[in-house]
């Protein structure tokens, strides 16, 4: 984990370096970016790769069918993941283990706690669920029904698939205000990013 935070850092670092860059072409070289601009524009076709979202996945057949296994595997799996949530779970050893150090920033401390309500939370209900499944699934079945809601992913992954230009233009056509904008928040971000990377 530590290694993937550092990777992230170092990413980060060179991400705001190549903003600093480009922000700057757009300073004092608007023309040059409009010919690389012209010269690298691609378009890609997102609608086939992402055409397996719109695919419907009927999951609730097999629990229905098989209630008790299912009920059982549901209340099971929930009590195991609540057990190891109210008894056995400490944060010194999973910050040990996950970010490399048995003590927990402030920040860090925040996302840890949040994390470990949402997962108690989450295998409570799961384990509620697995009982009503278990003597009760016909009420478990109407409520699904109920609740049940066809999302269409088509319209999105169109608009996904479709040519914005009109960025470019925005862009290309303010090079000084957004150059501006661009070097600042890209040069702050670089400075930040690796006065702590340094200090780390």
């Amino acid at each position: 984990m530590e290694i993937l935070m550092q990777w992230m850092e170092v990413m980060l670092v060179f991400s705001g370096m190549a903003g600093v860059f480009l922000s700057l072409m757009l300073l004092c070289m608007p023309e040059r970016m409009r010919s690389w601009n012209h010269r690298f524009d691609r378009y890609y076709d997102t609608e086939g790769p992402l055409r397996f979202l719109d695919v419907s996945l009927p999951t609730d057949i097999w629990v229905y069918r098989h209630t008790m296994a299912s009920g059982s595997i549901l209340l099971l799996g929930s009590l195991v993941f609540m057990f190891f949530l109210f008894a056995r779970l400490d944060a010194g050893r999973f910050s040990s283990v996950f970010m490399g150090t048995p003590v927990l920033s402030p920040f860090q401390e925040v996302i840890y706690r949040t994390v470990v309500i949402f997962l108690k939370l989450a295998s409570f209900a799961g384990a509620i669920v697995g009982v009503f499944l278990l003597f009760a699934a016909e009420k478990v079945r109407q409520i699904d029904t109920r609740m049940t809601k066809v999302l269409p992913t088509d319209p999105i992954i169109h608009r996904l698939n479709q040519s914005y230009r009109i960025v470019d233009r925005i862009f290309l056509s303010h090079p000084r205000l957004f150059g501006a904008t661009g070097l600042a928040a890209s040069a702050s971000l670089t400075w930040v990013t690796a006065h702590y990377l340094l200090q780390g």
